[in-house]
């Protein structure tokens, strides 16, 4: 996938943006400078680009650093899977 697609993590309180670094079948890297704790379940907002709607994913952190989080999947509808799928 594009390394810097855009995507957006939002939380039950805020809404923040964030470019994909690598997102594979069980999760994704973002670059983003939100703060967000490990454990912290949030949905993940994927752009698809062009005129297609955008995906949104259950997710856990499971990695988080000053510059980047990493997200694990926790849920994937079959339209889900086959967003994600092409973007690989």
């Amino acid at each position: 996938m594009l390394v810097g697609t855009a995507a957006w993590l939002v939380t039950e309180t805020e809404r923040f943006s964030a470019e994909c670094v690598n997102v594979s079948m069980g999760g994704a890297a973002v670059a983003t400078t939100a703060r967000i704790p490990t454990g912290s379940v949030i949905k993940f907002e994927l752009s698809l680009g062009g005129d297609r709607p955008s995906v949104t994913i259950r997710c856990e952190v499971v990695r988080a650093s000053r510059a980047e989080l990493g997200l694990r999947f926790m849920a994937l509808d079959r339209a889900s899977l086959e967003a994600v799928l092409s973007l690989l």
